[in-house]
């Protein structure tokens, strides 16, 4: 989404609000995530000749289980902070030539950095079978303990702990 921020730079300390919804496309971030929907209520405003981006973000994502490989929804919600420049310093984003400003990037990037590394769809998933790989959520798995421990390359450790001459 691109914002003409001509009037902001004119008035500087003045606040313009901003409420909107967003589109993304599919995004492969530690696992596919798709933007159900966005909404983004925020404000800007011109300081010292840079445009600050303040608001929020929420979101509806539909990401994948890391447990049990599910698709499941999650809504999002997270803060949104960004300053633009004409000349940008560090982390600063552009203000283009025409006085415009996209914020897209920023607006994916807070959903994207908001998200849990280990993405569950439940904190109780059972995840998937070692052995047999059946979605233990779904139907109870007919594997035996000792046939995981058999085929585990660590079940030799464990063998050592019941040693008593280590």
């Amino acid at each position: 989404m691109t914002i003409n921020v001509k009037n902001a730079l004119k008035n500087p300390g003045d606040s313009f609000p901003l409420s909107a919804e967003l589109s993304f496309p599919p995004e492969d971030f530690q696992g596919e995530v798709v933007f159900s929907s966005v909404h983004l209520d925020a404000s800007y405003c011109c300081i010292g000749g840079n445009i600050e981006l303040k608001g929020t973000v929420s979101a509806r994502l539909e990401l994948i289980c890391s447990r049990c490989l599910e698709s499941f929804v999650q809504d999002v919600e997270c803060p949104v902070e960004e300053c633009f420049s004409h000349q940008p310093v560090d982390d600063m984003l552009v203000i283009s030539a025409s006085d415009t400003i996209d914020i897209d990037i920023c607006i994916r990037n807070s959903i994207l950095m908001s998200l849990e590394l280990l993405r569950v769809c439940s904190p109780h998933c059972k995840g998937l079978c070692p052995v047999c790989g059946v979605n233990r959520n779904e139907v109870s798995c007919t594997c035996g303990a000792e046939e995981a421990a058999r085929d585990n390359p660590f079940s030799v450790l464990h063998e050592c702990l019941n040693n008593e001459e280590v």
